[in-house]
């Protein structure tokens, strides 16, 4: 990506937040800026924009955008060339507008936006006509508990774009429990849903009230808020712009779908009791017997970070460290993952660490019960060292990260009975203040 200086000064509004304080989106997309922010200064009016090529925007609607926390934005391309059928989605919290409570309810939704989209030619003209939303559900079915309000989102990429899964922090909205959600989220099942769903519509009251239901008269063709694909081609129709009005009007009328996005095996992949997580991160790491396992790293709301490894559908957290002194939440969580280094910020405090430190175990079997996949045992060196950089001598190795066997320690000796854990540490590290 190459980034260009302007000489001159550029509207900012719609463009970032108004205020530090407030979260936003943003995606360079082919020398176009997408942003999710507001477009004034009293937080009012929520915008999801497209900039400097093709200007589109949303619709100043509550049935589109009401009340929007928005927490990020992703390109998801359908082949590794570059295609107008490519796919921007929005994730976001909002106020639900098709539930009546006594309280506002919030709810979590994914949001899709053509990257061909040109608007429409009369109606939503210089607006979006792709712009499709549906609720993501994360919730524990035997308890009747629902997560809604989503924190943060983490998407693991695949070389078949409909195997990508999306993965999210989740809280509740109501009650004093500190419990926190992953939920986990097929690209296949998003897809289907924006193609297949049902819409919701509004329905007037005799009091006045709008109700929204689920939209059961006729769908107009090609489907409204569709990408322009194959159908709408063999249709005649080449772009957003050459679209009849009523599928326009439609669109515009019935952005919300009905259809919700389950999670996988339609429950969290972990809960943690007691922590509120705020951002998420998560790398891969390849054993001795070449396994590739997933390893999240999860800011908390006191400055804490998990390290927690996915073992075949089993959540281990391996390390717990104290990032800050002071009980400042998470804020930002990257990875700079070919230097192997994660970098966490707090409000006033900057944080540099590795992904591994496996010096920090002194024993054998330490190392290994740690099951740390970055680390594994040196029988020639007597320490615990980082895999990565001893890889052409691993037959002078040991890792056991599926079962943490400790057999082959020396200190423990062969025929011992075999061992099985986790190593949680707490640990400290040092922060520069910013």
């Amino acid at each position: 990506m190459k980034l260009k200086l302007y000489t001159r000064a550029t509207e900012s509004r719609g463009r970032c937040p108004y205020e530090p304080a407030v979260s936003y989106a943003s995606l360079m997309v082919d020398g176009a800026l997408y942003t999710a922010t507001s477009n004034n200064f009293l937080g009012t009016e929520p915008i999801i924009l497209r900039s400097f090529r093709n200007p589109l925007r949303t619709e100043y609607k509550a049935s589109w955008l009401n009340e929007p926390t928005f927490i990020d934005m992703e390109l998801i391309q359908e082949n590794e060339a570059v295609s107008d059928s490519d796919r921007i989605f929005v994730f976001f919290t909002e106020t639900a507008i098709e539930f009546e409570f006594y309280d506002k309810l919030r709810v979590s939704r994914v949001a899709q936006l053509c990257k061909g989209d040109l608007g429409g030619k009369r109606t939503l003209k210089k607006r979006w006509t792709s712009f499709l939303k549906s609720t993501l559900l994360c919730s524990v079915p035997e308890l009747q508990f629902q997560f809604n309000i989503l924190h943060d989102v983490f998407v693991v990429k695949n070389s078949n774009w409909q195997e990508t899964i999306i993965y999210g922090i989740f809280t509740q909205q109501w009650g004093n429990l500190d419990i926190s959600a992953v939920c986990a989220f097929r690209m296949e099942t998003i897809q289907d849903i924006f193609l297949k769903g049902s819409y919701k519509g509004p329905v007037a009251l005799e009091n006045s009230h709008m109700k929204w239901v689920v939209y059961r008269g006729d769908v107009p063709s090609p489907r409204p808020g569709a990408c322009a694909n194959v159908s709408a081609l063999h249709l005649g129709y080449t772009s957003s712009i050459d679209l009849p009005d009523k599928v326009l009007q439609f669109a515009r009328d019935h952005p919300l779908l009905d259809s919700i996005v389950n999670s996988v095996g339609l429950q969290p992949v972990f809960l943690k009791r007691g922590t509120k997580y705020t951002q998420l991160i998560i790398s891969q790491a390849t054993d001795l017997d070449n396994v590739t396992y997933d390893i999240f790293f999860l800011g908390t709301d006191k400055g804490y970070l998990h390290k927690a490894l996915n073992c075949h559908g089993e959540i281990i957290i391996l390390e717990e460290i104290q990032l800050f002194p002071s009980a400042e939440p998470v804020q930002i969580l990257k990875l700079a993952s070919l230097k192997g280094l994660l970098y966490a910020s707090s409000p006033s405090q900057l944080v540099q660490l590795p992904v591994a430190i496996c010096s920090w175990y002194k024993q054998c079997f330490d190392c290994i019960l740690a099951r740390d996949p970055y680390c594994a045992w040196s029988l020639s060196l007597h320490s615990c060292i980082l895999l990565a950089n001893h890889l052409e001598h691993s037959q002078d190795l040991i890792q056991s990260i599926k079962n943490g066997d400790i057999y082959r320690c020396p200190e423990v000796g062969t025929g011992t009975n075999h061992g099985r854990g986790s190593g949680v540490m707490l640990m400290h590290w040092d922060h520069l203040a910013i």
